[in-house]
């Protein structure tokens, strides 16, 4: 793919689709990807969960200095942070020295508890290896070392982690740190589950600055209140072929037909005309036609709905609780991603997150927008399409009272905190743990084998490149680059997912109506009328009351975040 030939290049007014060869993306692809991943059964959201994609080990080179000693039980860590310059609380580029727990006073033993596989890395990892995807893991026994806090670790299903988590946290009360899902925070956070950091915060100068708002607000706080540190970010990205869009030839016969260049889209009306123009025609000359775009409906269908929705000023609820206000948008987002669909490859309903990275990947589509593991594995080298034939960009957007709104969804992710079970004089000790993942993860987070993006502007700066570059074989300093921008521009524009009691049950309402319009079972017009009746019995389920009062702490997120519209 990566070596285009003039021939077969022109699109035709009607082409038959056809996979050949890729079909197999469908049946074997997560197989043949992470076969051991997929052992947790299904392939909905909780599988997405599990199944990150692992990089292939590759030198990472040090940036950031680390000074552990056993003896003193201090690290300290210096790291570069920076922020887009619509960030105006953060000073760009700017160098702060972050300490690292203080002398130990006598051992302490907290149990800890991740969801299992690759995302357990970072805390234990037998492989740990100086270079390679391994390096910088396993920072257990490291705490250990330095701070005298011994990590017993468990690691649990993410299918069925909220259920262990909150029969522990209503129960016998073991564990001490959890990393969860961030969706879970209306029933953890907003249940008075987890402790307080804010007196920590200040008394250790953990720099929030350094974390996007997005997740600052949504992801760690709740009510005005800071009860969790990241652990894992994520948004959506559009991802289009840097080569291809680049190609004279492409770019003049685009031109000629739409009357303007060709680059990557600004509006979901410029997507659509790009995903159009390069369906169904085999314009990287390998023989085989191609398709103009992918995105995930079988794994978490709302988020890609929400791209569009909240770029037209759409809510998950209004002040009052009504929901997806105003509905009109919502209607209007619905009719756009139906309309995309045209231009997906044959049996893109079945697609989950790894076979829509394979048809970045593998060259079967020109576009994606999808999560942020696109760069990366192109950057491994180890697929037909590199690094340096894709380009990264935010997501598209629509004009809304005159002002271009682009709004990327951050779904999934991972926080830490500390459980209310936790005893008093642990808590400290507990926090101290919170800080060395979140003051060292510019040493872990830029490995692509553990599965965690990227969460802050001091991961994505300058002073991060090298990891970046070092992990990332196939991958040029400009190719990286040019990602670590986008991913910044992207969570810097995040939206956040539904953190109430009964997320899932709201999401899974409007999931299946958002599918019943896509195969055209019905309209989008009464797939949301559908949607909001059924959600408004939910809430009515769940405790009307209650469910507005945690709603009217979410909004105070909102707006600290700056997108709750004024």
């Amino acid at each position: 793919m990566a070596n285009m030939s003039k021939k077969s290049r022109e699109p035709n007014e009607k082409t038959e689709l056809k996979l050949t060869r890729r079909q197999a993306i469908t049946k074997v692809g997560a197989a043949a990807i992470g076969a051991g991943i997929l052992a947790i059964a299904g392939w909905g959201t909780a599988a997405y969960y599990a199944a990150r994609p692992a990089a292939v080990p590759t030198t990472v080179e040090k940036t950031v200095t680390s000074t552990v000693t056993s003896t003193v039980g201090a690290a300290t860590v210096t790291t570069t942070v920076s922020a887009p310059a619509a960030t105006k609380t953060v000073t760009a580029t700017k160098t702060v020295t972050k300490t690292v727990g203080a002398p130990p006073t006598g051992r302490v033993e907290l149990n800890l508890v991740c969801d299992a596989g690759h995302n357990y890395l970072p805390w234990f990892d037998k492989e740990e290896a100086e270079s390679g995807g391994h390096y910088g893991q396993n920072q257990a026994p490291k705490i250990a070392d330095a701070l005298g806090i011994d990590l017993v670790g468990e690691e649990v299903d993410p299918g069925t982690e909220f259920s262990i988590y909150m029969a522990d946290l209503t129960g016998p009360g073991k564990y001490n740190i959890i990393v969860y899902f961030p969706t879970y925070n209306g029933d953890i956070l907003g249940g008075g589950w987890a402790v307080p950091l804010d007196e920590y915060i200040e008394k250790y100068k953990v720099n929030l600055y350094d974390i996007p708002p997005v997740y600052r607000y949504l992801y760690c706080s709740w009510g005005g209140k800071t009860y969790a540190l990241p652990y894992d970010g994520d948004f959506h990205a559009l991802y289009y072929r840097k080569d291809i869009f680049a190609d004279s030839e492409i770019r003049s016969k685009f031109k000629s037909k739409y009357g303007r260049d060709l680059e990557p889209p600004k509006t979901y009306d410029e997507y659509l005309q790009v995903a159009e123009f390069f369906n169904g025609w085999d314009w990287d000359g390998d023989g085989e036609d191609e398709y103009g775009t992918v995105e995930d409906f079988k794994d978490l269908t709302w988020g890609i709905f929400f791209d569009r929705f909240a770029s037209l000023g759409g809510l998950w609820f209004d002040e009052d609780m009504n929901p997806l206000t105003p509905n009109n948008a919502a209607v209007k987002a619905l009719e756009d991603l139906c309309k995309m669909t045209d231009y997906m490859p044959p049996g893109f309903l079945e697609f989950g997150a790894l076979e829509v990275f394979d048809c970045m990947t593998k060259g079967i589509t020109a576009m994606t927008l999808t999560w942020p593991d696109v760069g990366p594995r192109a950057g491994s080298g180890e697929f037909p399409v590199k690094g340096d034939q894709v380009g990264t960009a935010l997501v598209p957007g629509y004009t809304v009272n005159g002002k271009l709104l682009r709004y990327s969804w951050t779904g999934v992710g991972r926080v830490m905190i500390i459980t209310v079970n936790t005893p008093e004089e642990k808590r400290e000790a507990a926090f101290k743990v919170l800080k060395w993942m979140y003051d060292t993860s510019a040493f872990w987070v830029p490995s692509g084998l553990n599965g965690e993006d990227p969460f802050s502007y001091s991961q994505t700066g300058a002073g991060a490149l090298p990891h970046w570059k070092k992990a990332n074989p196939g991958w040029s300093e400009e190719g990286i680059s040019d990602y670590m921008k986008a991913a910044a521009e992207n969570f810097a524009h995040g939206y956040p997912d539904l953190y109430l009691p009964g997320a899932a049950q709201y999401t899974d309402v409007l999931s299946r109506y958002i599918m019943m319009a896509v195969t055209g079972e019905i309209s989008p017009s009464d797939a949301i009328s559908r949607t909001v009746e059924e959600w408004k019995s939910i809430t009515k389920d769940l405790g009307e009351d209650k469910q507005k009062k945690l709603w009217k702490e979410q909004i105070k997120e909102y707006k600290r975040a700056g997108i709750w519209p004024e």
